[in-house]
């Protein structure tokens, strides 16, 4: 029996599903679904893999049991299909509560943790549109499985040695020694970013290494400043320490700035740097043990066994370890941490093919727990005009800039930034991870093509049309409707849960957008449901503030 409709004790559609499954196996029970129109009489539709309604006891007994509880006024069936009709009391229950702003979510996660590591960025540039599908795919599984209850570890490996490094220090010196962001008038990421393109367009243009390679400019010694700082560094030299530690706050100072226009944050910040004091160990190791070998003029080398990725370059002939290396070090000293439920790692993937090498080393050389509960989560390159964004070649579209364009596109909303944040996370969070996407603004900005757009003008007119309080209206078509497809959300929520694929419930909550925007003359308290299902449905994937942190 449905002992109670109320969403505090969760979704409709759980109640449901419990009476039906008390009364029939699992296997019997097709699908539940609510009503998708206004215009439909029905409020639930229960598919049965069979006929099972009239030619079995537990058929007959379930609506006898449905027909006996007053949350119901109407039931009806056919062949496989049963329809039910809330009764007035029961719409008005639900609606009461998502009026006054309840809609919990399901703590299915509860007691469980998790780490989720994303961005991962490089602190010699500013964070542009490339680095998004990655921040929002990261940041919006992060949010999903917190609302489900986990303790959840946001992390983040940030590249702040190499040869990439060592370039903006060298355009520091070379174009623009003595200055510092405030004097030259730029953003401190920003800033880091001219220096280092500014060397690397008039020095050392890209060099001609293995394209599969996703650290191939450290791959090849050059005779340079940039080698020389890089030389320097790692001989601790005072005032290259400082210069390196000076770019580094910069760089990272700018690009928090821009993560906090996004939403996000993380709770852990792993810095490439703090490897280097462990590779000479971890190198010996690796010899002793047969996995590395000594290559061409002393570089220390891993081969694959591979044809497509033959050898992966640890250790430079000069010394220095590449990105591989650091990388190496730094998952090696998480594998035996906390004790996890899971860990989901976020990457473009070009980077598919050395990290699953680095799995295999590791699993070679040490115990690899936290491998046994890891999620590798690819995802397609982002393009301009058919390209990858280079921040060296001045083409890259910076994250500070789309927000700045979306964001006055929406000067009439009163949280213009929040009315971006909707447009850019559900364009990325539509799309399958594993397909490239060619970036347009245009398109970004299209219903057509982003569901973001419906959701943020049904976020812009729930601002302008909401009033505190609470008037049931189960009688009122659109009323009815909106109280029932609130009720799917803690359904589409837990299945996102359960498979970390977001577009569904994107696209679920656009389809109940796009009826609201879609219908000009709604009672106030449509608005007020309106708002709590935006509201509950967005935050659980990081897109806009809870309601706890809306009010601090």
């Amino acid at each position: 029996m449905i002992s109670s409709l109320s969403i505090l004790d969760g979704a409709l559609t759980d109640s449901l599903v419990s009476v039906l499954s008390a009364l029939a196996s699992e296997e019997a029970l097709a699908s539940i679904e609510l009503r998708r129109s206004p215009d439909l009489v029905p409020d639930v539709a229960v598919l049965m893999r069979d006929n099972g309604w009239s030619t079995r006891p537990w058929g007959s007994a379930m609506v006898k049991a449905l027909a006996a509880d007053p949350g119901f006024t109407s039931i009806r069936f056919k062949g496989q299909r049963l329809t039910l009709r809330l009764s007035d009391d029961a719409v008005a229950e639900l609606g009461a509560a998502l009026e006054q702003g309840r809609c919990p979510i399901k703590r299915s996660l509860k007691g469980h943790r998790y780490l989720v590591d994303f961005c991962d960025p490089n602190a010699n540039k500013a964070l542009h549109v490339g680095h998004l599908r990655n921040l929002v795919l990261g940041h919006s599984f992060a949010s999903l499985l917190d609302a489900a209850g986990a303790q959840v570890t946001r992390q983040s490996v940030v590249c702040d040695i190499g040869r990439n490094i060592a370039e903006a220090m060298a355009g520091y010196q070379q174009f623009h020694a003595g200055l510092d962001p405030v004097t030259a008038g730029m953003k401190p990421d920003v800033f880091v970013g001219r220096c280092y393109s500014d060397y690397v367009n008039t020095t050392c243009p890209d060099p001609e290494v293995p394209a599969e390679d996703p650290v191939a400019r450290e791959l090849v010694t050059r005779s340079d400043l940039a080698q020389e700082l890089l030389t320097l560094l790692a001989q601790n030299d005072a005032q290259t320490l400082a210069l390196w530690k000076s770019l580094c706050r910069w760089a990272l100072v700018g690009q928090q700035e821009t993560l906090n226009r996004l939403g996000m944050n993380f709770d852990r910040l792993l810095f490439e740097s703090d490897s280097l004091g462990s590779v000479e160990h971890f190198i010996r190791v690796g010899v002793d043990a047969g996995v590395f070998e000594l290559g061409n003029e002393g570089a220390i080398i891993y081969r694959t066994g591979k044809q497509q990725y033959e050898t992966i370059v640890l250790v430079r002939p000069d010394g220095f370890p590449t990105e591989h290396m650091r990388a190496l070090v730094l998952w090696a000293r998480l594998q035996n941490g906390e004790p996890l439920d899971g860990c989901i790692h976020l990457m473009g993937d070009e980077w598919v093919p050395s990290t699953i090498e680095r799995q295999e080393i590791l699993k070679r050389l040490i115990s690899t727990a936290l491998y046994d509960k890891y999620t590798r989560i690819p995802f397609g390159m982002v393009t301009v005009r058919g390209s990858k964004m280079k921040s060296s070649g001045g083409d890259a579209v910076l994250i500070d800039d789309l927000l700045d364009t979306i964001e006055h596109q929406f000067s009439g909303s009163s949280n213009p930034n929040i009315t971006a944040r909707i447009v850019i996370y559900s364009y990325f969070l539509n799309r399958p991870p594993v397909k490239p996407i060619e970036f347009d603004l245009d398109r970004l900005m299209e219903r057509q093509s982003n569901p973001g757009r419906a959701l943020a003008d049904a976020w812009c007119r729930v601002e302008q049309q909401w009033t505190q309080g609470s008037a049931p209206l189960p009688n009122d078509a659109s009323y009815r409707f909106a109280v029932l497809q609130s009720q799917n959300l803690c359904r589409m929520l837990q299945a996102a849960v359960s498979s970390l694929d977001l577009a569904p419930m994107i696209r679920y909550l656009a389809h109940f957008a796009n009826w609201y925007m879609a219908t000009l003359s709604l009672p106030p308290s449509v608005h007020r449901i309106m708002r709590t299902a935006l509201q509950t449905g967005l935050a659980a994937v990081g897109i806009v503030p809870s309601q706890q942190e809306a009010q601090v």
